[in-house]
């Protein structure tokens, strides 16, 4: 196998991609500020979210500080994360079940938007890795990853993906490798 490509392969694991930034996920969430009272509707409780979305990254991304300004970025990324969540009317039933204490309240909202947060961060790392692998590889190296790949990890891939020739796999290898950390993970869950 291509040294960049094992070497990739060998950095490539759930616990060190995922596992790391789920934890610094866990660290923000215990840093997380309650409020004493019920928030005055969805914008004060975006707001909150917002700075509760502020302190995550901080911790997820080892900034020394929480980053200021770009409310419209945060405002944004958080109303499509809700969405991502609890479906088209993300705010509001997470505002619901903030407020009503249902299913696990607040504390629930916060965990699964940090969770989210968490799984974009760990994804851009994993993509920007395996982008820059990929961009190191000299043609000849890109025509026999996938060879190397199946041999080592062909047998965990679905049967429908690895018959024949494996077209799919040779055709879309950079997406498969971007999903290689999930199926680990996938698997490790099954084994418990």
């Amino acid at each position: 196998m291509n040294a960049t490509l094992e070497d990739l392969l060998d950095v490539l694991t759930p616990d060190a991609m995922i596992g790391d930034v789920e934890r610094r996920s866990q660290q923000a969430r215990g840093e997380v500020s309650w409020p004493d009272e019920l928030f005055s509707g969805p914008d004060g409780f975006l707001d909150y979210l917002i700075g509760v979305m502020r302190a995550g990254e901080r911790h997820m991304l080892n900034l020394p500080e929480a980053m200021g300004g770009h409310d419209g970025h945060y405002r944004s990324m958080c109303h499509s994360l809700l969405n991502e969540i609890y479906g088209s009317s993300g705010l509001r039933t997470a505002f619901h079940l903030a407020t009503s204490g249902e299913d696990g309240g607040l504390y629930s909202v916060v965990s699964q938007l940090l969770g989210q947060v968490a799984g974009m961060y760990a994804g851009n790392e994993i993509e920007s890795r395996i982008n820059a692998c990929w961009n190191s590889l000299s043609h000849e190296d890109k025509l026999a990853a996938p060879d190397e790949y199946l041999a080592r990890y062909g047998h965990l891939l679905p049967p429908e993906l690895v018959e024949g020739s494996a077209p799919v796999v040779r055709a879309r290898f950079p997406e498969v490798l971007k999903n290689h950390v999930r199926l680990l993970k996938d698997l490790a869950r099954v084994g418990r």
